[in-house]
């Protein structure tokens, strides 16, 4: 049959997915999954829409899981019209957890990428007030130098002090290591530190931690809390555009920088102490001047970066103002308190958290985005998706 019609008939490798390889990384891929899952719970009995990867719980406006009775809904509304009389709405779209950040105009909510929201806001702020007087803003919709886009703090992308001991290191198993060089003893005996290794590593790596806190003497030991939690750790936020060992370099450099680090140690301090050291501490990571305020460096910024930048200015590049640095204070002080075991007394709710569904949120700023005059200034009247790079402006 094969030499009558010309065609060869060849075998191959049948049920690829049964052989032994297959089916153990089948299984490892199950089990990863489900204990992602587990640690998640999303089957649990709670009825609010959230992020599984996240835990971030959806706003009310969030209509993304009926997607098809909205779609429906635009459906209907195109009964009888014509391509050229039918105008979608922007009201009448579907709202995802992802949908641009927004702010609160006159009790409405005013949906605006923080990025256009940010050039508009500067923008108005030339033509009709002082513009330094209104950095003490974020002039956007988060504070964006320590929160993401999606509102969560910003996380640590490598262990701050990793280049300093020599190695690098995941970061929960870092935040270990760090802990081990605060508490350990060097009169005690020798301790070692080996963490799980990656399936690449060959060798593991050993940590002596007798000479680690040799390496980094005794005074950088004391304060070391200090220095991981500023910069970023699982609980405060990375501040965008601070180098790795920016605070370890300061550490060593700078005597206004140690001082502040010993108001963060002491475990009766006031939070005005707190929010006031944090702020230098912070001036000092931006290379500010000593006593200039982190509102008067943002405007500083900005100008700078204004009068030579060939791009938009970003609003998370400019240092994050005082408001916003107030509650990254507040937060890293009570870190470092909970890592020391001095936490019991503190509430987190007064170290710069708040109670949200049955949980603890970071919070932002106490502080609207921008003047109520100036966000009325720069509302928007397209009727279209508000990306332009125009500002559209009406007046108030």
């Amino acid at each position: 049959m094969q030499e009558l019609t010309g065609v060869n008939h060849n075998t191959g490798d049948q049920n690829k997915d049964m052989t032994d390889a297959r089916q153990a990384r089948d299984m490892k891929d199950t089990l990863t999954v489900l204990n992602y899952l587990q640690e998640r719970h999303p089957f649990c009995s709670d009825p609010s829409l959230r992020s599984i990867s996240t835990g971030v719980h959806a706003h009310p406006s969030v209509n993304v899981d009926k997607a098809k009775a909205v779609g429906n809904t635009i459906l209907v509304s195109m009964d009888g019209q014509t391509t050229a009389e039918y105008t979608f709405k922007k009201r009448d779209q579907a709202i995802t957890m992802s949908t641009k950040s927004s702010v609160k105009i006159d009790g409405e909510a005013v949906q605006m990428d923080p990025q256009l929201l940010f050039q508009r806001l500067t923008i108005a702020a030339k033509a009709s007030q002082d513009l330094a007087s209104v950095f003490k803003y974020e002039l956007c919709s988060h504070p964006s130098a320590l929160f993401d886009i999606s509102l969560l703090l910003r996380q640590p992308q490598k262990p701050v002090l990793a280049d300093a001991i020599g190695r690098s290191i995941h970061q929960a198993m870092f935040n270990l290591l760090i802990l081990l060089i605060y508490h350990a003893n060097l009169k005690s005996h020798n301790l070692f530190f080996t963490p799980e290794p990656k399936k690449s590593t060959k060798k593991p790596r050993v940590w002596n931690i007798k000479a680690v806190k040799q390496q980094l003497g005794p005074s950088m030991c004391t304060h070391i809390l200090f220095i991981h939690a500023i910069a970023g750790c699982d609980t405060t936020s990375r501040l965008y555009g601070i180098g790795k060992g920016a605070p370890l370099k300061k550490f060593t450099t700078s005597s206004e920088f140690r001082e502040q680090a010993t108001v963060f140690d002491t475990q009766s301090a006031s939070t005005a102490e707190v929010v006031s050291a944090g702020e230098n501490a912070l001036l000092c990571l931006y290379n500010g001047k000593p006593g200039e305020g982190l509102d008067s460096l943002r405007h500083k910024r900005f100008c700078e970066k204004v009068a030579t930048s060939t791009s938009h200015v970003q609003p998370q590049s400019l240092p994050p103002t005082s408001a916003a640095a107030k509650y990254h204070s507040l937060r890293v002080y009570y870190q470092v308190q909970q890592w020391k075991g001095t936490v019991d007394e503190l509430l987190p709710q007064e170290w710069g958290w708040k109670e949200s569904d049955g949980g603890l949120v970071p919070v932002q700023t106490d502080l609207p985005p921008a003047p109520l005059e100036l966000l009325r200034v720069i509302r928007c009247t397209c009727k279209t998706d508000c990306m332009q790079p125009e500002v559209h402006m009406q007046e108030a």
